[in-house]
């Protein structure tokens, strides 16, 4: 029987036998291609989240399901599962631990013998209205256990989510490449894969040295070797994966290692790539994958990475390719009223920054550049200041300035190194962070000079990266208040 959930009017709930549920293989922990069977879902799961899945069936054994909602959509004549894959999959392997991986099965028989009854059905969260499912499964993942609780994305994670669902994101060509190494099981990616780090490495010249002719159709097309990009791909996975690959500032001239942070070790790392494999087969204008799948389906991302590159090597221009979107950093407004691109909702308390937040996403950055940087920079200083003064942080603002004047940067700075500190913001986006502060070109310096001097700056592209590269920390400082 169907009944309304009072909790969210886009929702109904019904009761909806466990067999009934059909894993989601394009589930961005799961990451297999479209219309992957049970088996291969499980498998995938049991390699990715082995203990973190056998702790989920212990807890459910031993405490049931819990209240989280199972969010299902229909798909065809068949329910599938939108949000709590693991938690289904625990549930199928208990009731039939046959169906778990050897490596889990011992274990699984052991949670399922403690108990004396398994649900056969559970109550699930359905809804028609897609955009509401997506905001639904944006929204979680906020916390995790010992892996009984829901697990909190990891970048890479996020990025696959964003891609699957067309959402704007600065991580979008790494996405679609460890999409395609996922989809063509070259290697396992672990959950916490520096994706940011690829983003600084990644843009669509060098992705068609590698063998990319067109990154954004899915599957993609090469220009070379299938065996050639798939051996490249390895070795960046697994050079990321090291830390061989990183973003360390001071490198030695004489180490293994390459550091993004320097565009020589870029240069460097992209011919050491370039050196394996075969040349390029100029006739070779499609994946062969192609040939025996005519009707692809087309992603439509195409959100340029935030490093330097404009160019599209189809056709040496400047313009992004037909049918795909502009680079993320070439739009005109330099955020919008919804979660997704902007920041949390911001207290009603803290009115002047609900009201500049407000103002900024009206601001044509085609039309008046100049309004929109001084508004960034006023919900900068009144998110940093939030956060400053709601965690005590007057006195790691001053160690950061030393002996000179406590300045927004210092501020900024020590409340990004508090997120990290306290796990809320990683090492990577920590140092994205500190670097807004501190570097030359677009900065936090260059947005106070915009307001207390005659400096001028042109085009929008400097100002949307600024942005899309310090909205993860500005999203942090109003999160614990939202």
């Amino acid at each position: 029987m169907d009944e309304a959930n009072p909790n969210n009017s886009h929702f109904y709930r019904k009761t909806i036998r466990i067999a009934d549920l059909e894993l989601d293989p394009e589930n961005p922990r799961i990451s297999l291609r479209p219309g992957e069977d049970e088996r291969r879902c499980i498998e995938r799961l049991a390699h990715t989240e082995g203990p973190a899945l056998l702790a989920l069936c212990r807890d459910i054994a031993e405490n049931g399901l819990g209240i989280d909602p199972i969010v299902v959509s229909r798909d065809n004549d068949q329910w599938l599962v939108r949000d709590g894959n693991r938690r289904v999959t625990a549930l199928k392997l208990l009731n039939n631990p046959d169906q778990s991986p050897p490596e889990l099965a011992t274990q699984v028989r052991r949670a399922r013998d403690s108990i004396t009854e398994i649900p056969k059905e559970i109550q699930c969260d359905i809804s028609e209205n897609e955009d509401a499912i997506i905001e639904h499964i944006s929204r979680q993942h906020r916390g995790a256990g010992s892996g009984e609780g829901l697990r909190q994305w990891e970048a890479v994670e996020r990025a696959l989510f964003e891609l699957r669902y067309d959402l704007r994101s600065q991580d979008a060509l790494s996405a679609k490449v460890l999409r395609y190494a996922s989809e063509h099981e070259l290697t396992a990616i672990p959950s916490n894969f520096p994706i940011t780090t690829l983003t600084r490495f990644l843009t669509r010249e060098r992705l068609a040295k590698i063998g990319f002719k067109n990154i954004d159709s899915h599957p993609p097309v090469l220009n070379q070797s299938r065996d050639t990009v798939h051996q490249r791909i390895r070795k960046i996975i697994s050079d990321l994966s090291t830390g061989r690959v990183n973003v360390t500032r001071n490198t030695d001239s004489d180490s293994d290692s390459f550091s993004m942070m320097h565009t020589q070790d870029q240069t460097k790392y992209l011919e050491e790539l370039l050196s394996i494999g075969s040349p390029e087969l100029s006739g070779q204008t499609e994946d062969p994958e192609t040939l025996d799948n005519p009707q692809q389906r087309t992603d439509k991302t195409g959100a340029e990475d935030s490093s330097n590159s404009h160019s599209n090597t189809d056709t040496g221009s400047n313009k992004p390719p037909t049918g795909t979107r502009k680079s993320s950093w070439e739009r005109n407004h330099i955020t919008k009223p919804i979660r997704h691109y902007g920041l949390p909702e911001i207290p009603r308390e803290h009115q002047k920054a609900r009201d500049v937040q407000a103002e900024l996403t009206k601001i044509n950055l085609k039309h008046t550049p100049m309004a929109a940087a001084v508004l960034v920079r006023l919900l900068i200083e009144l998110t940093v200041e939030h956060y400053v003064q709601t965690n005590n942080l007057g006195g790691a603002a001053k160690k950061e300035a030393g002996n000179g004047k406590v300045g927004l940067g210092h501020r900024l700075i020590a409340s990004a190194k508090h997120m990290n500190k306290n796990n809320i913001l990683d090492r990577e986006k920590t140092d994205l962070t500190i670097q807004q502060a501190n570097k030359e070109q677009m900065s936090l310096h260059t947005l106070n000079k915009v307001v207390h001097s005659e400096y001028f700056f042109e085009g929008k592209e400097s100002l949307n990266k600024f942005w899309d590269n310090l909205r993860p920390f500005l999203r942090e400082c109003w999160k614990a208040s939202a």
